[in-house]
């Protein structure tokens, strides 16, 4: 009858040679084993990507800050953010830059899965597209010079030229005194175009040819 060989040692003693072996011919050790994963663990979930219509030139609502960074900010934007972060199933905003006027269009095409912007809820879109919200009540205003004359009915807007947005609900809006021919209309497709951008209102702003601009409240 053999007497039976304890395991142990001889166990520890090949280990450590392997590390002593590996260590002397300058070899790190080899990295362990993967273990396999178990047959009830599920992968990462990958957020799937959808696109939102947003605009550029909207302060306080959605600006780009630094297009070379694609810096952004605003309400509208972090509300993107937040809705990418919390509904079901969570998703990852493609952003698409649109015209005012592309808001509803866009949507109607399919060329975005959603648009986050500045609009007025009226039954004419309700029956072209979904409306959520609404989250943010504004209203109309007028923008002038701060040295200019105090705008505070229609009838201060009459013979002077306004600058609004094409495809907005100001345009609409001022569209009636236009066919009066009591205002003249400039007509710019963002925001950008009236305030800075267009030199035509830069120039009617110094000789105050370009009396107001109609906007949209901000926050």
């Amino acid at each position: 009858m053999h007497e039976s060989v304890p395991l142990r040692p001889r166990l520890l003693c090949v280990v450590a040679i392997a590390v002593l072996t590996a260590a002397s011919c300058g070899v790190a050790p080899s990295e362990p084993p993967e273990i396999p994963s178990s047959p009830n663990s599920q992968p990462p979930i990958q957020r799937p990507g959808r696109t939102v219509g947003v605009a550029n030139d909207i302060p306080g609502f959605n600006q780009l800050v630094d297009p070379s960074t694609n810096t952004r900010a605003g309400f509208d934007y972090q509300f993107i953010l937040w809705l990418g972060d919390h509904v079901d199933p969570p998703f990852t905003p493609s952003l698409v830059p649109i015209l005012i006027e592309q808001r509803v269009p866009v949507i109607v095409n399919g060329s975005v899965d959603l648009v986050v912007n500045v609009l007025s809820i009226t039954d004419e879109k309700k029956d072209e597209i979904g409306i959520a919200g609404p989250y943010l009540l504004t209203r109309q205003g007028v923008l002038t010079r701060a040295s200019g004359p105090s705008i505070s009915t229609l009838e201060d807007l009459h013979g002077r030229n306004i600058c609004t947005v094409d495809g907005s609900t100001s345009e609409l809006q001022l569209e009636t005194l236009e066919d009066l021919r009591l205002i003249t209309l400039t007509r710019e497709l963002g925001n950008s175009g009236c305030a800075e951008a267009s030199p035509e209102f830069s120039r009617g702003l110094l000789d105050r040819s370009i009396g107001a601009k109609c906007i949209r409240g901000s926050i």
